[in-house]
């Protein structure tokens, strides 16, 4: 419970803005797009949807295929939302 991070979503359970973040060779780039749908692939899309986030597109620039560095840095990027 203590490593719960709680998401400010609007009210389509999107994300205000753009966030970005990088975890070891992983680098993501979450952007809202009303409409659309979770679009996103692999430990990206596991942890949104977890998150409730919807009408969301996700890219991961990664340089690394390890999945659970790719969820880390997915979770990186929206612990900025929750500040």
């Amino acid at each position: 419970k203590k490593n719960m991070i709680s998401l400010n979503l609007t009210k389509g359970n999107s994300l205000p803005h753009d966030v970005s973040a990088k975890y070891a060779a992983s680098v993501v780039a979450i952007r809202p797009s009303k409409g659309s749908g979770l679009v996103a692939g692999s430990a990206v899309r596991v942890v949104l949807e977890l998150g409730g986030v919807t009408d969301v597109t996700a890219k991961l620039h990664s340089r690394s295929k390890n999945p659970i560095n790719n969820a880390r840095v997915a979770i990186k990027a929206l612990k900025q939302l929750s500040r």
